[in-house]
Formats: C-alpha cells, structure tokens, sequence
C-alpha cells in the first residue's frame, strides 16, 4: 500500500518559509535605500595649477602662466593673464569699459585675457590655450569642470574637454551668453578605464576660426563628486557618461519600465553588488 502523507503538516514551514522570504525582502530593501550623500573635493594636485593667482606679475601682462601653455605659435593676439587692479587698458589693448570687474567671490584678481587687437592689428584672430599637464579621471568616478567666461561685445570664446572618445565642449560662446561672468560646466563619468584629458580656452573655435575682440576665463574647478551632485539643469551644462559602454545588455539604460530585477545586481559587472542588496536576495537574483 502507499502511504499517504498528511500534506497539513507541512503547512506550517511553508508558512513560516513564507515570513522569512519576506522578512528578507524588507530588509534588502531597507538597506539598499541607505541614502548617498553629495561630496566634492579637488580632484589633483594639479587643480593649484588651473588657475592664474600664482603669476605675480602685475602691470604686465604675463604670456607663459604657470600650468598653462600657449597652444598656438603666432603673436596675431594679445594674450595672458592679468592683473585686474594693476594693469591698464592700454597694455591689454581694451577700451575703457571692455576690462571686466573681479569675479565676485574670487580670492584674486588674476584673470586669462585673449585678445585679437594687437599694437599694429585689429584683424580677428585666433588662439588658445591648454593645461601644460594631463588632468587624470579615475576608472568609475564622477568629475565636475567649472569655467567662468566672460565674452566682449563682437567676440566667441569655445571651451574644450579633450582626450575623450567623445568631443565635449561649448563652442562660439558669445557676448548675448555671457556678457558678464557666466559659469560653463561639464559632469564626466568614467567607465572601466581610467582617462587622461587636457582643457583648451579659445578665442574662436576648432579647428581655425577667427574671431574679433577680447574673451575672458577665471576661477576654473576641478572636482571629484558624487553621483547625485550631476545635473543637467541648463545649457550651461554638458554631461559625458563614459560608463554607459560597459554596462551589461539586460541595464535598464533608458529607465523604461521593467520587471527584470537582475539589473539590480548586474548593471555593473566590475563592481558586485555595486547597490548593496542583501545576500538573500543576490542568491536568488543570480539564479534567475
């Protein structure tokens, strides 16, 4: 004969079986929303570097700043960084209301000025220049340039972030955008590998265009930041998201609807359990 089995008395592990799932679940969850909370620091050494207080020189101006490099060869500009309160119009070849105020909040008066008028020409022209050593992004970290500009009447100014696979930048910045000091900043967020990149601050544009008047740069930002501190409030900002190539197929990279929970384990194969979901649960997603 077969024997029966009293299907009841399994009743009470199935239901407590059930408690326990549950349980786990709430907890995971609870755990995965500890929040995040925003920082920033200076992401190199190097960041000293990025801006102009560190060139003494005062009723002059000096073409050769500490950590920055002129980034074409021609004498069609005048060019360098400036002393607000000590040089005069004349030697930056301005008229008397083209020199700006002091950004407010800066802790010097040491400002970049390119320039297209020169003692024999008022020609447009074009020049920039570059950071003289390579700014490193760390594998999986977010970064924040911020570059103040300010742009004469009849000039453009571009800004550049190179060394990237993809061109990030703002170009042919005019005196309707930025008429008084105007922030631009870029958000970068680095994949698996780590990155090397250089600034360029232009009179014109890529790759020769020309341009009249005088454009400005100051108080340059180099920062390493959290995750929640990108946003993409305006057109002053440009966000590059370098860790969308190495995310798995099933990451949910559009943020559509979906019931496919394993992206909560998986959407970052170098960083396990990147989002701190609890082992119970991994167990079972891994499964899947």
């Amino acid at each position: 004969m077969t024997k029966k089995v009293n299907k009841n008395k399994k009743l009470p592990y199935v239901f407590l079986t059930a408690i326990a799932f549950c349980f786990t679940l709430m907890l995971g969850i609870l755990m995965s929303a500890t929040p995040v909370y925003a920082y920033s620091k200076n992401a190199s050494s190097s960041n000293m570097n990025l801006n102009f207080a560190y060139n003494s020189n005062t009723t002059s101006i000096y073409s050769n700043p500490t950590g920055w490099t002129k980034g074409l060869n021609n004498d069609n500009t005048t060019c360098g960084v400036i002393n607000l309160k000590e040089v005069s119009n004349e030697t930056c070849k301005l008229e008397s209301n083209q020199k700006p105020e002091k950004l407010l909040g800066s802790t010097d008066d040491h400002i970049l000025m390119i320039n297209s008028k020169t003692e024999s020409s008022s020609l447009p022209a074009v020049q920039y220049y570059t950071n003289s050593s390579n700014l490193t992004l760390n594998a999986y970290s977010n970064y924040k340039i911020k570059i103040y500009t300010q742009v004469n009447y009849g000039a453009r100014a571009s800004i550049y972030v190179t060394g990237l696979n993809e061109d990030l930048y703002f170009e042919n910045i005019s005196n309707e955008d930025a008429s008084t000091w105007t922030a631009y900043t870029f958000f970068i967020s680095t994949g698996m590998e780590a990155q090397n990149i250089k600034l360029e601050l232009w009179l014109g544009s890529k790759p020769n265009y020309t341009s009249g008047g005088a454009v400005f740069f100051d108080d340059i930002e180099f920062l390493q930041v959290s995750e929640n501190e990108i946003n993409e409030s305006n057109s002053k900002i440009k966000y590059l998201n370098l860790n969308k190539s190495t995310l798995m197929p099933n990451f949910n990279a559009s943020f559509e609807p979906t019931n496919d929970v394993s992206s909560i384990y998986y959407s970052n194969p170098l960083v396990k359990n990147q989002y701190n979901v609890h082992k119970f649960l991994c167990r079972n997603i891994k499964s899947l």
